[in-house]
């Protein structure tokens, strides 16, 4: 469990900032470690040296990571005004959904239409990237 920095702030003003912040930066890089791993074990099963697919990688890696920061910050600002609006604090299973929805999603469509082994790829970055970044910031920023 993440220590609340904000332990001695009125009751008014959680859920905490410390731990959106924290939430805000560990989230991403969570994401950003999710794709690294995920597109390094499809480079492994194209026959690829470990090398030359943690090289292949890294760019991509780096783009889904901004994307998850992006989608941290805009979707995790929402969710912080909504428990200080509410007092309410929103389910796991509820950022799942909403990582799928958000993320995910569109990937799957357009696989569908597309059905190409490249938007396989994508689509399957897409929700294991969310996934993690959703998990993660909920467990470091909202998870009692």
């Amino acid at each position: 469990m993440v220590p609340d920095v904000d332990a001695g702030a009125r009751p008014g003003l959680t859920p905490s900032l410390g731990r959106f912040a924290l939430g805000a930066l560990l989230a991403p890089l969570a994401g950003g470690i999710a794709a690294l791993a995920t597109l390094i074990t499809y480079r492994l099963i194209e026959k690829e040296t470990l090398m030359e697919a943690f090289e292949a990688s890294l760019v991509m890696a780096t783009i889904a990571l901004v994307i998850c920061a992006v989608y941290t910050i805009v979707l995790g600002t929402a969710v912080l005004v909504y428990m200080r609006v509410t007092g309410r604090r929103p389910a796991l299973q509820t950022a799942i959904a909403v990582a799928i929805l958000s993320g995910a999603a569109p990937w799957w469509l357009l696989l569908l239409l597309e059905q190409s082994a490249e938007g396989l790829v994508l689509a399957v970055l897409a929700t294991v990237c969310g996934l993690a970044t959703a998990w993660t910031f909920w467990r470091v920023a909202i998870g009692a």
